[in-house]
């Protein structure tokens, strides 16, 4: 529903949404009540604040949480924005502008940190949380298909089940640098494509077909699908990710059954990996 560079204004956010989280020091987090994503909105009017948000070499976006007097906690916004993954919850990055809120990207979370010493509202030392979200780009997005086109076999594919299942498990906290956030991310995006797909074992989720061919890496060809998720890329938790046919995929996100079809994709979820 967003397109890059388009500016929006908060009211037409909150109409859009039928409400949400109130903006806080002109930017914030906005958790819209009836919808399952996130809005982030930075901006330089924070920056007297303490919200110094910025983007560093490696390509991760620094990001201060929420609360604008003592010490952040993990409610709220910042509850959600940590648990975005879990909940489902797309993350999409604004910055705050004259004109409105310009759209940069969707994104997702890669780690947090806390930070001392950044003044509150009042001007009073306290703890910060700083979010450290990645764009959600093509690289992160790339059907496995595409990535065993590029070089070396995937050892990941000779692995068990139990492994990648457990190195797949989502395991937020505190990266020691930004290179090691990123990273984190593209990995586990991977360990998660192969393990849905290993555990589909070649026959489609939805339908429970076989795979319709066989890539070049001698794998039945098949598609993640986040159930819980607005778009269709990205990491997510393997609860909510099920390996689909190319039929099945299309058939979820264009067909006029699309939204049901994906019910019954969650109830088999259920079953498939239960809690």
């Amino acid at each position: 529903m967003f397109e890059p560079g388009a500016c929006l204004s908060p009211a037409e956010l909150h109409h859009e949404w039928n409400g949400g989280t109130e903006l806080q020091r002109q930017g914030g987090i906005l958790t819209p009540r009836e919808v399952p994503l996130i809005v982030v909105v930075t901006g330089e009017e924070g920056r007297e604040f303490g919200y110094d948000d910025y983007w560093d070499d490696e390509g991760v976006f620094h990001y201060f949480g929420a609360g604008q007097e003592g010490d952040m906690e993990f409610v709220r916004g910042n509850l959600a924005l940590r648990d975005h993954a879990e909940t489902g919850e797309d993350v999409h990055l604004f910055e705050q502008e004259p004109e409105g809120l310009r759209y940069y990207g969707q994104m997702v979370v890669a780690g947090w940190n806390w930070q001392d010493d950044v003044p509150d509202r009042t001007r009073n030392p306290r703890r910060a949380i700083v979010f450290d979200p990645v764009a959600l780009d093509d690289e992160l997005a790339a059907p496995i298909i595409q990535q065993e086109s590029r070089g070396a076999p995937d050892q990941r594919w000779t692995m068990s089940l139990d492994d990648l299942r457990a190195r797949s498990a989502r395991s937020l906290g505190e990266p020691a640098t930004s290179t090691v956030a990123r990273r984190n991310v593209y990995r586990r995006s991977g360990d998660l494509k192969v393990y849905v797909l290993g555990r589909a074992s070649g026959t489609c989720e939805g339908c429970e077909q076989p795979a319709p061919f066989q890539t070049t890496a001698g794998h039945a060809y098949l598609e993640p699908h986040h159930t819980r998720r607005l778009s269709d890329g990205g990491p997510d938790d393997y609860h909510h990710v099920i390996a689909l046919c190319p039929t099945c995929h299309r058939r979820v996100h264009h067909g006029e059954d699309g939204s049901t079809y994906n019910e019954q994709l969650i109830a088999r979820l259920a079953t498939v990996e239960p809690r």
